[in-house]
Order: structure tokens, then C-alpha cells, then sequence
């Protein structure tokens, strides 16, 4: 119930609604988020940390549109974290923990390491539905991913604990 009360704030913002229509590891760039949001908010919520924040940043993790990265698809994945700030800046107000998700959610393909307890969560969440999504849309890259996803979530958890 609560979830669906912070999102209600992202997806009254016309930009955030087109997000339904970008493509994304098979599904729609929404369906992504929101995957990696509730996800995000349900281990927030289970560790007692601020699952607010956690699902807030997790909401804005991947707020970009594919026209405004189409020049730049060999640094996508390092990009796309400031893309999605600036957006995330642009459209919301956001604190210092969900700046950190946002650009901390790619690490460590890019060098921003996450520096809060509730950046590590998505962190986290965002590899394991990532994977999902691979697996079930793009099945031929499934089994490297996995392990490289599984290498990395095993590396965030000994942190996060």
C-alpha cells in the first residue's frame, strides 16, 4: 500500500510516463523500475532502513529516455546514471541518499561506489532483476550475466552487512 504512495509521485510526471514505452532487457523501462523499486522497498523495509529514500532513488535509478543516450550506445551503461540524475533533478526533489542510488547503481561498471546501506540495496535489487530480465527476454546472455551478477551481489552483501 505504502509503495503505491510513493510512486503515485513519479508517475503523474508526464516525462516518467513515456518510460512505459522505452524498451528495456526486453520489457519496458517502467516495468524495469518498478521491479528494482519494490524489490528495493520490501529489503528497505525488512532491514529497517529508510525505505523511502531507498524506493524513491530506485524510482529515478533508470529515468532516461533512449533518444537522450542513441549517440552514446558504447557508454550507455557508464552514462546513463548522470542522464538519469540530471532528469531526477530536473522533475523531483531528491536528498543525498537517492543522488547516491542514482548514481551508484551501475557500480562497479562505472566508479561510483555506493556510499549509503540503502544505495547498496538497489544496487543489489537492480542486478537480481536485471538478471531476471535477461533470462526471461534475452536468454543467450543469461548465463554469463548470472555469474558476473552473482560474483558482484555476493560482493555488495559482505559490505552491506
Amino acid at each position: 500500500m505504502e509503495y503505491k504512495k510513493i510512486y503515485k509521485e513519479f508517475i503523474k510526471n508526464n516525462k516518467y510516463k513515456k518510460l512505459s514505452k522505452e524498451n528495456h532487457h526486453g520489457t519496458s523501462r517502467i516495468e524495469h523500475i518498478n521491479r528494482v523499486a519494490k524489490m528495493s522497498y520490501d529489503i528497505s523495509r525488512f532491514f529497517k532502513l529508510d525505505y523511502i529514500s531507498t524506493t524513491r532513488g530506485a524510482l529515478m535509478h533508470d529515468f532516461f529516455l533512449n533518444d537522450e543516450l542513441d549517440n552514446l550506445n558504447v557508454k550507455r551503461f557508464k552514462i546513463h546514471p548522470e542522464k538519469a540524475y540530471e532528469n531526477a533533478l530536473k522533475y523531483f526533489e531528491i536528498n543525498d541518499k537517492e543522488k547516491d542510488i542514482i548514481l551508484s547503481h551501475m557500480f562497479p561498471i562505472t566508479n561510483k561506489m555506493p556510499k549509503y546501506k540503502e544505495s547498496h540495496v538497489v544496487n543489489i535489487a537492480d542486478k537480481i532483476v536485471s538478471v531476471y530480465e535477461f533470462g526471461r527476454y534475452q536468454v543467450k546472455y543469461t548465463g554469463a550475466l548470472a555469474i558476473i551478477v552473482t560474483l558482484e551481489i555476493f560482493n555488495n552483501l559482505f559490505k552491506f552487512i
